[in-house]
């Protein structure tokens, strides 16, 4: 009798951890599911977003060079570019000595604009996250736009860079060569940056 006991006792608890096997296989397959609908979201909006910028007009030469302050940090504006392999990208270089800040706007509206922008968006969705001893690179949000902070050191230097998709259309991309990331972070706030090319993308 009490060996009929053991045994049915035995034949519970196997039940009953099954059902619990079960039961975890279960949440995770309704977790990866979900992750799978967020990721298909993801890529239906970035590739309507891509659609909708094949078709925009992208902004003048004069446009863009009037985003390009004269002076960033208190550092005059050295040299600029406007276009660059068919793209529609302003670039500005401010600094002294080995303080240096490049600015650099991408318009994505058009054929390469656009895609840039939904590679951006592709690796800014997918939240990756590093560091090492040679730096970091993470996710951020400023003003409500995704984008990634990156930061590279050596010996000599460091360097800090922003990256930020704006209104789903521009790619704003500051860096700073042994300028603090709070500084550059406090650039785009000063210079109104966003705003700039928010009111630009409406």
């Amino acid at each position: 009798m009490k060996t009929k006991y053991v045994l049915l006792l035995s034949a519970l608890l196997m039940i009953s951890g099954c059902g619990d096997k079960k039961s975890d296989e279960q949440k995770e397959v309704v977790i990866q599911e979900e992750s799978t609908k967020d990721m298909k979201d993801a890529f239906e909006e970035i590739g309507k977003t891509s659609e909708d910028l094949k078709k925009a007009t992208p902004l003048s030469n004069q446009q863009l060079k009037a985003l390009l302050p004269e002076k960033i940090n208190g550092f005059n504006r050295k040299r600029f570019s406007i276009g660059q392999l068919g793209m529609h990208i302003a670039e500005a270089h401010y600094g002294e000595n080995d303080k240096q800040i490049t600015l650099s706007i991408l318009d994505g509206a058009g054929e390469a604009g656009s895609a840039m922008i939904a590679m951006m968006q592709i690796g800014i969705n997918a939240g990756g996250e590093s560091e090492d001893e040679n730096g970091y690179r993470k996710p951020i949000k400023i003003d409500g736009n995704s984008g990634v902070e990156e930061q590279e050191r050596s010996d000599n230097s460091v360097t800090n860079k922003i990256m930020l998709i704006v209104k789903g259309r521009f790619m704003l991309t500051l860096e700073g060569n042994n300028i603090e990331v709070d500084k550059l972070k406090s650039i785009i706030d000063s210079e109104n940056l966003i705003d700039k090319l928010e009111d630009l993308a409406d």
